[in-house]
């Protein structure tokens, strides 16, 4: 799943649009054959330390009735999940991921829009209760600092009480060296552009653009789940191997938000 993002700069703009295009370039009908299989029974369980059960069921307590995919891979999430989503969207930079996803979730009659998240979203007039970005923002080029801004005009998006989850991969002391070594490859091919992204980047800028946020690390991956609602805040945690996961639930157990 992956965006672009432009520079401020015409240098800038010329790298970001060539990074944008290499990793683009992997999100092909032939490749997405093979990409559930790859990531969710593969690498994303034992090398960034996600499994696909968590994700899902990140997706059946998150999800409301409006929502929002953004990055939408091949809607495999949102296939297995049991969430009531009654109005779905789908946005995403690729052409061939949006076409496969729109089919696989054909039931749902999804409006689908290609849109850069790095660049102010246009031409959708209506606004969701929930927006998950998943395994996106590691394919963007450039650090928190430049791309963060996909945080603000996601936001655009969401109701005055809706909620934005996602997960990206971050090379952490939690990492573990086959996970280092195989992010350093993907890097390379430029799939990846995740380099100089950060943990405490990426929570800055979650603060930066809303009132609430949590960040949860798994291995190399990081869970994140931002609001402007003060009733979502709260977020519990439960082991790695639970069937539960951190979610925003009630204002009782004395954990203090993080106010942007």
């Amino acid at each position: 799943m992956n965006e672009s993002v432009t520079g401020s700069s015409d240098s800038n703009k010329d790298s970001s649009a060539n990074k944008t295009r290499t990793s683009q370039s992997y999100f092909n009908p032939f490749l997405l054959l093979f990409y559930d299989f790859m990531l969710y029974r593969f690498i994303s369980p034992y090398l960034w330390g996600c499994s696909s059960q968590l994700l899902v069921e990140r997706y059946n307590v998150l999800c409301r009735n409006k929502h929002l995919e953004t990055g939408v891979g091949t809607g495999y999430l949102l296939k297995k999940c049991n969430a009531p989503i009654e109005k779905l969207g789908l946005m995403d930079l690729s052409q061939a991921c949006l076409d496969k996803t729109a089919r696989r979730l054909s039931h749902l009659k999804p409006d689908v829009w290609r849109r850069n998240i790095l660049t102010p979203i246009e031409g959708i007039d209506q606004k969701y209760q929930s927006l998950s970005i998943n395994y996106v923002m590691h394919c963007v080029p450039g650090n928190y600092t430049s791309k963060g801004v996909a945080f603000k005009h996601l936001k655009t998006l969401l109701l005055d009480d809706g909620v934005l989850f996602g997960a990206s991969v971050i090379k952490t002391d939690q990492s573990n060296f086959i996970a280092k070594s195989f992010m350093a490859l993907l890097n390379t091919l430029g799939v990846f552009n995740n380099t100089k992204d950060t943990v405490d980047d990426l929570e800055a800028e979650l603060r930066r653009h809303f009132k609430y946020s949590h960040i949860e690390r798994r291995s190399a991956s990081v869970l994140f789940i931002a609001t402007d609602c003060e009733n979502q805040y709260k977020i519990h945690h439960t082991e790695p191997d639970s069937d539960h996961f951190s979610c925003f639930a009630g204002c009782d157990e004395g954990h203090e938000p993080h106010h942007s």
